[in-house]
């Protein structure tokens, strides 16, 4: 049974019906930043519209600074149940978590670096003057499991997302 099913089964109590599987973008030949944080951010839009309809993530459009006093406006974000949410802006896809962390960041970054490829940006330890941030590569193929954290509203956690990595991922309830 798949998370999907799982967490349908959890929310109405029945099983549910069929559930296609994600589509996904080639992004060969695009070199510009944008434009591949663009058709990354399209790989998970594609990927929570195939999700049923009372697992789909909210989209917000042109909506303010998510969290009072913090976080970017974004042009467009897909919003979880518990407030957690993906952002799309220029600078990259953001990961904000809903509680705050004064010791390391739960938010991060998503950003194209062009002889890196998809990497993740997070801030280490506190943000008073100088903030000390770590870069990671991202792997590409992990986007059932961002949309699985936010749908089920876990923490998405940063290592779980670098390629070759294997984490078995149990949701806390």
């Amino acid at each position: 049974m798949s998370w999907v099913e799982k967490e349908l089964k959890r929310r109405t109590g029945a099983a549910p019906e069929t559930v296609s599987s994600a589509s996904t973008r080639s992004g060969a030949g695009l070199h510009d930043a944008l434009v591949r944080t663009a058709a990354l951010w399209a790989r998970l839009e594609d990927a929570n519209h195939l999700l049923p309809t009372e697992l789909t993530l909210r989209r917000e459009v042109n909506s303010g600074p998510r969290y009072v006093g913090e976080g970017p406006a974004f042009p467009v974000q897909l919003v979880a149940e518990n407030g957690a949410c993906l952002g799309f802006a220029e600078e990259g896809i953001r990961y904000l978590w809903p509680e705050k962390n004064l010791r390391n960041s739960n938010n991060f970054w998503i950003r194209w670096k062009g002889e890196r490829g998809y990497v993740t940006v997070r801030r280490l330890g506190p943000a008073v003057v100088n903030p000390v941030t770590t870069t990671d590569a991202f792997d590409e193929t992990c986007i059932d499991y961002v949309l699985q954290c936010l749908v089920t509203g876990t923490r998405i956690k940063p290592d779980a997302l670098r390629p070759g990595r294997f984490l078995f991922f149990w949701p806390r309830r």
